[in-house]
């Protein structure tokens, strides 16, 4: 695993490195092609965060869209809607995330509804292809419409987030 990151106020690769002092200090690991026998090598000059416009305004538009996510569960909750409990059919709710664990053929799947509620659950052979003895393939995509009947049981930290077992999806 690399110690290296990218810095969130101006989108460079930087890492923390140690001096002969013992401090610890971020730098911006550079490369320049040695004069001795033309190696290659690494310094690690102190990181000065100069943040780009480019950087500004996406970091802006990011913080606007979890500003709006977090004001449309603040209004569902405050409507009073929860994320049900229990065996349910026939659900209508739109494919949000659709993500493969790795080294595995397991695909789990976020969905929301239009009340604002979500139910994670992992895709049924239904919906996914085997493609080799190591690799599947899921048939959902982002933005699909679906049904689901499974059962759910709510999240103790979110009222709006439910965790779906053995469910049964078809595409609509």
């Amino acid at each position: 695993m690399s110690n290296k990151f990218t810095c969130r106020e101006c989108g460079v690769t930087v890492m923390w490195a140690t001096s002969k002092s013992g401090k610890r200090y971020l730098a911006q690991p550079k490369e320049w092609q040695g004069e001795q026998w033309g190696a290659k090598r690494t310094y690690l000059p102190s990181h000065y965060c100069n943040p780009t416009d480019e950087y500004r305004a996406l970091a802006a538009a990011q913080r606007a869209e979890a500003e709006a996510r977090n004001a449309a569960k603040q209004a569902a909750l405050e409507a009073g809607v929860q994320a049900p409990e229990g065996r349910v059919r026939g659900v209508t709710l739109t494919v949000t995330k659709v993500a493969a664990k790795e080294f595995s053929t397991v695909w789990n799947v976020t969905a929301t509804s239009e009340e604002g509620w979500s139910v994670w659950f992992r895709a049924p052979s239904s919906v996914t292809r085997q493609i080799s003895y190591t690799e599947t393939q899921c048939t959902l995509q982002v933005g699909a419409t679906i049904a689901l009947d499974a059962t759910l049981t709510r999240s103790e930290r979110d009222p709006l987030f439910a965790f779906g077992k053995r469910p049964v999806v078809n595409v609509l």
